[in-house]
């Protein structure tokens, strides 16, 4: 039957294609595989499916940051019925302030780490299956909890802004 070799070499990437040539030369019927190009093929591969990941991390984090925006303005009647409280019951306007922007920070920085951990979650099952490794960056992962949490505190001000200007007697009598 057919006799089947197989040998290995490295190769200065420079003259990939002269040893090629020679090789097709000298034997027509040898098959030669540049593990180069196989793994630039591998490489594109993933590359694109870190795309994709980096694409559901950011329409998770989206889709997070309008439904944070959504529940900042559900929950508005509520704020200005505290703030109605907290005024009447001698609160300074710096307190209240100082209050409300922890308050819009937290929620902005607990949606942000939410986020990130199913867009990391999600980026380690698919690369486990791919047998690529996964080493996520650090840096890159923990920069959109403090954008989250920014993005919130602005959305939660827009949101807030007439709470501090309306009298407390005018909120609590309208209950």
């Amino acid at each position: 039957g057919p006799v089947i070799w197989y040998g290995a070499f490295h190769v200065d990437p420079a003259h990939v294609a002269d040893v090629e040539r020679a090789l097709y030369a000298a034997y027509p019927t040898v098959t030669v595989v540049n593990v180069a190009d196989v793994m630039e093929i591998i490489r594109k591969a993933v590359n694109q499916i870190a795309t994709i990941i980096r694409f559901l991390a950011g329409f998770a984090m989206l889709s997070g940051g309008i439904i944070l925006a959504a529940s900042v303005v559900a929950t508005r009647f509520q704020r200005v019925r505290e703030v109605a409280i907290l005024k009447s019951l001698g609160a300074l306007r710096s307190q209240i302030i100082s209050m409300l922007s922890v308050e819009f920070l937290m929620l902005g920085g607990i949606a942000g780490a939410v986020g990130v951990a199913f867009a990391l979650a999600l980026s380690a099952i698919l690369l486990h299956k791919l047998d690529v490794a996964f080493n996520p960056g650090w840096p890159i992962s923990i920069g959109p909890i403090f954008v989250t949490a920014i993005l919130a505190s602005i959305i939660g001000w827009l949101a807030s802004l007439r709470i501090l200007q309306q009298k407390p007697l005018e909120v609590l009598r309208e209950e």
